[in-house]
């Protein structure tokens, strides 16, 4: 079995058994069986295994000298702690398309969040199937699960987890989900976003012609930007809207000097990519009427001040709008946490 499969698959039977001793209580208490083990977790046994030998390495899991087994270690229960999973997609990265956005996400979530909660940071690779990913959720004991940014490609995983009864929350910064999933209290997005801005700043400059390029290789960003750009209301202008490879410079630079009409440009790709792939297609162009629309950073301003010859215009930020969508989940979750207490009392 692949090194990465295999942690894959014990990684999930750890979780459960780490929730397990949290709330094992005060005196060792015998873990599930290993029959019992394989068969929730659908694994061989030798896996099942591997996963209570490296909890007792980490003394999660001990033995007891005068008792046959493997016991909770009574040290760490702790029967008023919350268990948060927290997830965020792309290849099991941790936030890994937008991460200063998810940082300023998680600025207003943590601090409204209880303070006895513990949190799992969970990554899976794309590359596992629905069945795998929906048999590793449903196997853990959470309180709650939380998934920053998740994107259009998990929409089915999202919506699968959900009609079994797990409590999941997505928190987006890009409303990329929004219109994939079924309208869900548990879901929030910030009332304004980066391409609701630039939007906005297109109609302002009033332009004929507008040419919104997105990268290729970015496919569920680019089809809710898409979507975004083609539902705006944008009266007298005319949207463009083209995908490109990276690096695609000359072909940028043909539809410009093609059409004198397009006189706004606005891209969306990676850091890399973008600023110099602006500057070489607009040489190689020969346009020098283009207004450049780009998000507020560090990167865009230097550019600007840089290229005080560019007519560039910066929209943004919209840092509030997100950390206030972070501050909304983490109070529903609390009160969701809450009531599940109150339930349990009655």
């Amino acid at each position: 079995m692949p090194k990465i499969k295999a942690e894959l698959m014990t990684t999930p039977i750890k979780f459960y058994l780490r929730q397990f001793v949290t709330r094992a209580g005060c005196e060792p208490k015998a873990i599930p069986s290993e029959r019992s083990l394989c068969a929730r977790f659908n694994v061989a046994r030798g896996t099942v295994r591997d996963a209570i030998q490296q909890l007792e390495g980490d003394e999660v899991l001990i033995r007891l000298p005068d008792r046959k087994g493997v016991f909770s270690n009574p040290l760490l229960y702790s029967p008023n702690l919350k268990l948060i999973g927290l997830i965020a997609h792309g290849n099991g990265g941790y936030a890994s398309e937008f991460p200063f956005e998810v940082g300023i996400l998680q600025s207003g979530f943590f601090p409204e969040m209880p303070r006895n909660s513990f949190y799992f940071n969970i990554m899976f690779p794309e590359r596992f199937s629905e069945e795998e990913l929906v048999r590793f959720f449903s196997n853990q004991n959470l309180d709650v699960l939380v998934w920053f940014l998740p994107s259009d490609f998990y929409a089915g995983l999202i919506i699968r987890l959900r009609e079994n009864g797990i409590p999941l929350f997505t928190v987006n910064v890009t409303k990329q989900v929004k219109f994939s999933l079924p309208p869900s209290p548990c879901d929030f997005f910030p009332e304004e976003t980066v391409l609701d801005l630039v939007m906005r700043k297109v109609k302002e400059i009033a332009p004929k012609k507008a040419l919104f390029c997105f990268q290729k290789d970015k496919r569920h960003f680019c089809l809710w930007g898409q979507r975004v750009v083609e539902e705006a209301e944008l009266p007298g202008i005319q949207k463009e809207i083209r995908h490109l490879d990276a690096g695609q410079t000359d072909l940028l630079a043909e539809w410009l000097r093609s059409d004198p009409e397009i006189t706004v440009l606005y891209t969306v790709g990676n850091w890399y990519l973008r600023h110099p792939f602006i500057l070489e297609a607009i040489e190689k162009s020969g346009r020098r009427d283009l207004v450049i629309v780009l998000e507020n950073n560090i990167y865009s301003i230097a550019l600007k001040q840089k290229h005080p010859e560019l007519d560039i215009r910066i929209v943004g930020p919209v840092f509030d709008k997100i950390r206030e969508t972070g501050e909304n989940a983490a109070k529903a979750i609390v009160q969701y946490l809450e009531t599940r207490q109150q339930e349990k009392k009655q």
